[in-house]
């Protein structure tokens, strides 16, 4: 799949210019572990995308029997904006952004893996 290369290009892209002003590198550490859980929560959705008659979305903007093309998109466009997002908060609260975030979807991916989802792209 082309499209995830061409989001982990955008990041890195869009994050080096914030090194020279606040950004660390326990910051690039959060963004990095949320973006792979992000990944693997995008795989599980493609999974569950397949497989409307066994499972459905919770998500309510995607809606629980959305597209691969709406996942996709979906999962993008939420990797740019979590990074933006990080970018633009003040350190103080960019830190509790990302560790809350890391842990919402952290426990997403685990119930999507004690249910039976995979990751498949």
């Amino acid at each position: 799949m082309k499209l995830i290369p061409l989001i982990f290009t955008l990041i890195l892209l869009l994050s080096s210019p914030v090194y020279a002003i606040d950004w660390s590198k326990e910051d690039t550490a959060r963004e990095v572990v949320w973006q792979i859980l992000h990944v693997v929560d995008w795989g599980q959705t493609l999974d569950i995308a397949r497989q409307p008659h066994k499972y459905h979305e919770l998500n309510p903007i995607l809606g629980k029997h959305p597209s691969v093309g709406k996942v996709n998109t979906y999962m993008a466009l939420s990797a740019v904006a979590h990074l933006g997002i990080s970018l633009a908060l003040p350190k103080e609260y960019r830190k509790w952004f990302q560790y809350l975030t890391i842990g919402a979807t952290g426990s997403l991916v685990v119930h999507n893996f004690n249910i039976g989802l995979k990751v498949r792209f």
